[in-house]
């Protein structure tokens, strides 16, 4: 059998232009060990996969799983990718699971490798995407109960495509992850079918009805990461204190959905001219700002962690730039779209442009825009929201918020 030399590792700022040519290269001149009576693979076929998978698939692990079902389709033998194959920073094994047909990664990142004497196609496969370990901490996975919306495996799907390799889901399923055995199940569920990580955030208060504090203890045992209501603010003052006095102790972030129900009033898009124009009931920003601002005072008092989600307004952008600069621990997450949209795009009633919070006026954008530059903004998030085909095409009003955005947010 041939042996190939070992490639030079790959300067990554060349990267995605030369990982194409390597691959085009490794598929015309290489070899790859197979563990049946075969010595190489049948090239023609090869390229046939390469020209379909190249545009399509840029999670490696996708990528190479989706490479070896072909393998084994065409008869051509499953891939015995030796362990020698490593990543270029750490020097971990990417190992191959002969049981599973499938590769074994001690830790789920896509990044720039050497390729391996062994398995130098598939080492170069592991080029096709040049982003590190993406993560998308405001998702929404649906299941349990609304899998005819989304599923633990098609959102993981969707993120691997989109470039993440982990995702944190939100609480509001149904039933909402309120307790440790919805928890247990959605970290089952994810081993067993997800392929990407998925990390688990449970409801601040029970089947986020903002009445009663959650079990917050039990589900940070079970596998939460923090705790929101997400989809809905925590209207009651009080309630909300004994949370992040609760939280104090497992050192999480209560994730906040910023909406004063009582100065949204079931609004549907941003309140101003555009919203007169079309006749459709406008939400204050203020709704937003008033409840950050409450929770940001209430953080101050306890020394609780806040976390304001998908910020959408000047004003909320204003206090958490002065709650750091006073040292308080307050951080926040904006979504693309929020960004590069404004309220005028809800000027056809296409309800792709129903958000919640809704999309804002050009100050607003200017301000999130800022946020980023100067760094008050912690990260970016996609709030990745899949609903039923027949519930987006209601009428505006009636129709839920939110769209999908895992496998288009690095575009953005």
């Amino acid at each position: 059998m041939k042996i190939i030399e070992e490639s030079p590792v790959l300067d990554t700022d060349e990267l995605p232009s030369q990982s194409k040519k390597l691959l085009g290269e490794a598929i015309e001149n290489s070899k790859i060990v197979l563990d049946n009576e075969k010595d190489e693979l049948d090239i023609p076929k090869v390229k046939l996969f390469y020209k379909k998978s190249y545009h399509s698939l840029l999670s490696a692990k996708l990528f190479l799983e989706e490479f070896a079902n072909f393998c084994r389709n065409e008869d051509i033998g499953r891939i015995a990718l030796k362990k020698n194959i490593y990543k270029e920073n750490e020097g971990k094994e990417w190992k191959w699971d002969s049981e599973k047909n499938r590769i074994k990664f001690d830790e789920m990142r896509i990044l720039s490798v050497t390729y391996d004497k062994y398995s130098r196609f598939a080492i170069a496969g592991l080029i096709l995407h040049r982003l590190i370990s993406l993560i998308d901490i405001h998702v929404h996975l649906r299941e349990p109960g609304r899998e005819d919306e989304e599923t633990i495996q098609s959102g993981s799907e969707a993120a691997a495509v989109g470039g993440f390799t982990a995702i944190c889901c939100m609480p509001n399923s149904s039933p909402v992850n309120d307790y440790p055995s919805v928890t247990s199940f959605i970290l089952k569920e994810s081993e067993r079918r997800a392929i990407t990580h998925v990390f688990p955030i449970g409801a601040i208060t029970i089947g986020s009805a903002g009445e009663q504090v959650a079990e917050i203890g039990e589900m940070v045992i079970a596998g939460v990461v923090g705790i929101s209501d997400d989809g809905k603010g925590v209207m009651n003052g009080l309630l909300m204190r004994r949370a992040m006095e609760y939280s104090l102790p497992f050192k999480i972030p209560l994730i906040e959905h910023c909406e004063d129900l009582n100065l949204s009033a079931l609004g549907v898009m941003n309140e101003g001219s555009n919203s007169t124009l079309l006749g459709l009931k406008g939400m204050s920003r203020l709704a937003e700002d008033v409840m950050a601002a409450r929770d940001i005072m209430l953080a101050e008092l306890t020394g609780a962690h806040i976390h304001i989600a998908h910020l959408s307004t000047r004003g909320a952008m204003e206090l958490v730039r002065n709650a750091k600069e006073k040292g308080i621990h307050a951080t926040c997450e904006v979504c693309p779209h929020h960004f590069a949209l404004s309220d005028a795009a809800c000027s056809d009633y296409d309800t792709n442009t129903k958000m919640s919070p809704p999309l804002r006026t050009d100050d607003d954008i200017k301000a999130i825009l800022e946020g980023i530059a100067d760094g008050t903004v912690d990260c970016l998030v996609t709030d990745h929201a899949p609903h039923n085909p027949n519930e987006k095409m209601l009428e505006f009003d009636r129709a839920p918020p939110g769209i999908i955005g895992l496998e288009t947010a690095v575009g953005l």
